[in-house]
């Protein structure tokens, strides 16, 4: 039996804690205190807020993004025991548009840090019982190019990439933290080292067609094997490595308006999208 908790937390910025007022003032010094660290708070918050929307009317928006997970096994399972893990996401986007005057042009970077046990060394699965575990360190997650066109109803992206923020999306990976809930094994689970998607992701091309308002067609052309190896080197298009061809067509059951791109989870008037669709 595997029980877990989750948290989630997402900021776009960070702010000091107000210092707390001493215990022995009296009561009147401590009131004044108080109303004073109140309004420096409000100053710290109307200060980063006039930055965010500074940064954004240039085209710039930064989130900070923290998974974290605590996973009980107990009974079953290779041995009982519990572990923690997470993962904290650091994403730019810089909208082309706004800050350079490049309609369409969109770039995005997205630095990912993993920490923490494993809980399948506990459960012994064989696809993941978590779909936050993941070797810990450090690593450029994402860091790709996308220019939309026509409207936004023709994208090209290249880059490294995430494709299963776009194909093979469940929305019941944004619910359950198993990965059995996300993408499937016969896809998650092929090619040399499994193909671009958390934790290992890899250099492509992706297109994207929008023939009408409710339908999508998607094509990507992807290194056959991640960019960091585990053998711990790096290495893009290595012999050996071959292709990773993926298409999908996409039916909208919630319709999208007609001035939002076709991946609209990264405009810069919006903070970076907290979800991942992550799996083993």
């Amino acid at each position: 039996m595997v029980i877990t908790a989750v948290l989630f937390a997402t900021m776009s910025a960070l702010e000091e804690p107000a210092p707390s007022a001493p215990r022995d003032l009296p009561e009147f010094s401590r009131a004044a205190l108080e109303e004073t660290s109140a309004q420096a708070d409000a100053s710290r918050v109307s200060t980063w807020e006039a930055i965010r929307q500074r940064a954004t009317q240039l085209g710039i928006a930064a989130s900070l993004v923290y998974d974290g997970q605590g996973v009980v096994n107990a009974s079953g399972g290779q041995r009982t025991g519990s572990v923690y893990l997470g993962n904290f996401h650091m994403m730019l986007t810089l909208d082309g548009d706004r800050l350079l005057g490049w309609p369409g042009a969109t770039l995005f970077l997205n630095g990912l840090v993993n920490h923490g046990g494993h809980p399948s060394d506990l459960v012994g699965d064989a696809q993941g019982v978590s779909n936050l575990d993941a070797p810990p360190g450090a690593q450029l997650y994402e860091a790709w190019f996308q220019q939309n066109l026509f409207e936004n109803r023709f994208s090209a992206l290249v880059g490294r990439y995430d494709l299963s923020t776009e194909f093979y999306r469940l929305q019941s990976a944004t619910l359950f933290v198993n990965s059995s809930f996300g993408v499937g094994p016969e896809f998650s689970q092929s090619g040399v080292g499994g193909p671009s998607i958390f934790p290992d992701t890899s250099v492509g091309l992706r297109i994207a067609f929008k023939p009408a308002k409710d339908v999508i067609i998607r094509a990507a052309v992807l290194n056959g094997a991640p960019v960091d190896r585990p053998d711990g080197g790096h290495r893009i298009f290595a012999e050996g490595d071959g292709a990773l061809l993926v298409g999908e067509a996409a039916l909208l059951t919630r319709m999208v308006p007609q001035d939002r791109p076709l991946n609209a989870r990264f405009r810069s008037d919006e903070t970076a999208d907290c979800r991942r669709m992550k799996t083993r």
